[in-house]
């Protein structure tokens, strides 16, 4: 699909860019290159091969290492390997409210920026 997205967007920017300078990223038909000196790309239409493949050895070499560990479900309860001190905290923070999660983000957010700017 990139490939005949490049083409459409080159056809739009012909007024202003030259063709020949977008079109220099299509190799073929299917497969786009890169368009810079020491540049690699995989190109988009071969991931609809590639990441489908990748994913199937993944999924078989998880099975392959975990017997049937993989397949099956273990029902524990909730933050059972933790301390009691560690699990109450957890589950004061983990209240399940988005507003709290965004909260404890910003928090984290302005006190980053905080120690950056010091050492700045």
């Amino acid at each position: 699909m990139t490939p005949l997205e490049i083409r459409v967007i080159a056809a739009r920017l012909s007024p202003a860019v030259p063709a020949a300078v977008t079109i220099g990223a299509l190799k073929s038909p299917w497969v786009l290159q890169p368009v810079f000196a020491r540049f690699s790309i995989l190109s988009p239409s071969w991931l609809w091969v590639e990441l489908p493949v990748t994913l199937a050895l993944v999924v078989l070499l998880a099975l392959g290492l975990s017997g049937r560990w993989l397949v099956r479900v273990r029902w524990v309860p909730a933050w059972r390997s933790a301390t009691m001190g560690v699990a109450g905290l957890a589950k004061r923070l983990q209240s399940g409210r988005l507003d709290a999660y965004l909260l404890y983000m910003l928090i984290a957010l302005v006190a980053v920026i905080a120690v950056v700017t010091t050492l700045a």
